[in-house]
């Protein structure tokens, strides 16, 4: 049984979303903007919202997006 992943740490999220400094991870969760989770002194992110931030819209939710403007 394959388990999913849950939590990402900031080395991993800065492999998934390029572009993006340790820094700014981790200051934008020191402020609250990224949910967060500090185990053991490590911060982990959630699983959902990364792929939240990664996911990339299909054609209906783009649709539905623009036909609200």
């Amino acid at each position: 049984m394959a388990l999913e992943k849950k939590l990402y740490d900031l080395k991993e999220v800065r492999q998934i979303i390029p572009g993006i400094s340790q820094a700014s991870l981790y200051n934008a969760c020191k402020r609250g903007e990224i949910p967060s989770v500090r185990i053991g002194g490590r911060i982990f992110i959630p699983a959902w919202w990364v792929e939240k931030v990664t996911h990339e819209p299909n054609e209906s939710e783009q649709q539905n997006y623009t036909a609200k403007f």
